[in-house]
């Protein structure tokens, strides 16, 4: 994340970071809920999400994003839920520590 003379800079980023992966993620559950996945839908929606955790520092949710990806690649159903799964657990874990942070500066 790029420092700026903002206060509110990483507050409205993360915020927007979050919302931004909660569409994501609705969006790959439902490429890959759909009896026919189309690989390349989930691709593109995983390379932003990768972009997106990238351009935050979000490290553990960008690898679970490399392996996604990788499962994209391989045409793998099973590899892409279960490469999901993970990635809305890295999601979930680095949103709770944003909540934190976030509240953090409105007490401040």
């Amino acid at each position: 994340m790029k420092k700026t003379n903002q206060p509110d800079y990483a507050v409205r980023a993360v915020t927007s970071y979050c919302m931004s992966a909660q569409n994501l993620f609705t969006q790959l559950t439902d490429h890959i809920n759909q009896e026919n996945v189309d690989f390349h839908q989930v691709n593109v929606s995983a390379r932003e999400l990768f972009e997106q955790s990238n351009s935050v520092g979000a490290a553990h949710v960008k690898h679970a994003c490399v392996e996604l990806l990788h499962a994209c690649e391989e045409n793998d159903k099973d590899y892409c839920s279960k490469t999901l799964y993970w990635t809305k657990n890295e999601f979930s874990q680095l949103k709770r520590k944003f909540e934190t942070v976030v509240q953090w500066q409105s007490d401040v």
